[in-house]
């Protein structure tokens, strides 16, 4: 889908995920020579997030006030209030399907015609509504594959003659409720949200360039609350998938395993999880406080110790098990982003030592860890992978064919002509 006619000059794009908020305000200053716009990273803020688990708000005042606050911190450093923001959603069961779409062209003579913008797009609307109904919301949907008379042609066959034009869309949703409950906080904040997307394929997007994207490669975005998986091939998006389990939950089996506190649970993980498999931790002994002595003076009775290699093993199941299931869904793609392509992590949690070799072996692929490339706009203190998603959204926000949807989730989808089936 094209983008609006005329983009706002600040923009912002907020990402709210389970453990921070980002806000990253950019402006656009049209270039008359080269005919895009030049975009400056004016404002950032971020802060602790609030109120969310597994990225679905579960206290809505606590998330409003969290947003604002990372508004305020951005605007303060802009110095202009800001009004219009795109939005990264990962929560809401959010999914790939793909779907099939064939049109008659001139089908009342019968002598066909040359295919034109309008019929891919009315091809692409049909695939959003095939998909979206009171349950689902369409985040984006790309065209993957044209054909004209069961002809095979590059591009989307603009121009092409033929009897009958099909169009392969992949479209990616989610469910509606809580993508809706993310829109009205932001809406509560005084903001309006002119975009949602998808936020894998944000993340994703930063990290990766066409040259691997044209050849094949998947993004493992490893957050706080959830986990999601993207799959390019011959430089389309093919798969957008989130999973419901992230690093969070490493720290909820250190405290379950040690009976011990989130606090200190995410000590532990931060300053002294190290994950190998070909050289095993060693036994150094760690202390550590029981449940209920996190106010208490550290002495050695109230202290108990655990091993480097217990803690490793605690979490090394966690990761087997995610991983395990990035392969399954990785399994049913065929093609190079699969049969030995690299796969990248990315994300705060990829972070923890050692977690390369883990994903290697359970997925079976070459694995690197990713940070925005420098190509992007975030400036080099932010090129983290905490902030990928961020750093995707601009990508996404200023490329045409992102398939980014652009209307109101209350907007109606015409259905047009056009004969669909679903791929799977």
């Amino acid at each position: 889908m094209r983008p609006p006619p005329s983009q706002p000059p600040v923009l912002g794009l907020l990402d709210i995920g389970t453990s921070k908020i980002a806000c990253l305000m950019v402006s656009r200053i049209p270039d008359a020579r080269s005919g895009r716009d030049t975009t400056t990273v004016i404002g950032f803020g971020h802060q602790k997030s609030r109120g969310l688990k597994a990225g679905v708000i579960v206290d809505a005042e606590a998330v409003e006030d969290a947003v604002r606050a990372t508004v305020a911190q951005a605007e303060h450093m802009a110095g202009v209030t800001l009004e219009d923001v795109i939005l990264s959603a990962a929560c809401g069961r959010l999914h790939s399907t793909h779907v099939a779409g064939n049109l008659q062209l001139d089908a009342e003579t019968g002598r066909g015609r040359s295919v034109d913008a309008r019929d891919i797009e009315r091809l692409l609307q049909a695939g959003r509504a095939h998909i979206e109904g009171d349950d689902r919301a369409v985040l984006n949907a790309n065209a993957i594959g044209c054909r004209v008379d069961d002809r095979y042609v590059s591009g989307l066959a603009i121009g092409a003659t033929g009897r009958k034009v099909s169009l392969d869309v992949h479209v990616v949703s989610a469910d509606r409720a809580p993508v809706r409950h993310l829109l009205h906080a932001a809406e509560r904040c005084q903001l309006r949200v002119i975009a949602i997307a998808a936020g894998p394929l944000a993340g994703a997007l930063a990290v990766s360039t066409i040259e691997e994207r044209q050849l094949g490669i998947a993004v493992v975005e490893l957050g706080a609350g959830t986990t999601g998986l993207t799959v390019f091939a011959h430089g389309n998006l093919v798969c957008a998938h989130v999973f419901a389990i992230g690093s969070n939950h490493l720290v909820f089996d250190l405290m379950r395993a040690l009976n011990i506190g989130i606090t200190e649970a995410e000590r532990i993980k931060k300053n002294y999880a190290m994950l190998s498999l070909a050289h095993p931790p060693s036994d150094e002994t760690i202390l550590f406080q029981p449940r209920g002595d996190d106010h208490a003076k550290t002495t050695a009775v109230q202290t108990k110790q655990v091993t480097r290699a217990t803690i490793s093993d605690i979490l090394t199941k966690r990761l087997s098990s995610l991983f395990g299931m990035v392969r399954q869904r990785l399994d049913q793609f065929a093609g190079p982003p699969v049969d030995g392509g690299t796969v990248i992590l990315t994300g705060g949690g990829s972070l923890l030592s050692g977690l390369p070799g883990i994903a290697t072996s359970s997925l079976g692929r070459h694995v690197r860890v990713g940070a925005p490339l420098a190509h992007t706009i975030l400036p080099h203190a932010l090129l983290h992978p905490a902030f990928a998603t961020i750093a995707g959204l601009e990508m996404i926000a200023r490329d045409p064919n992102s398939g980014l949807r652009l209307e109101s989730l209350n907007a109606t989808v015409a259905t047009g002509a056009p004969m669909l089936r679903r791929s799977f």
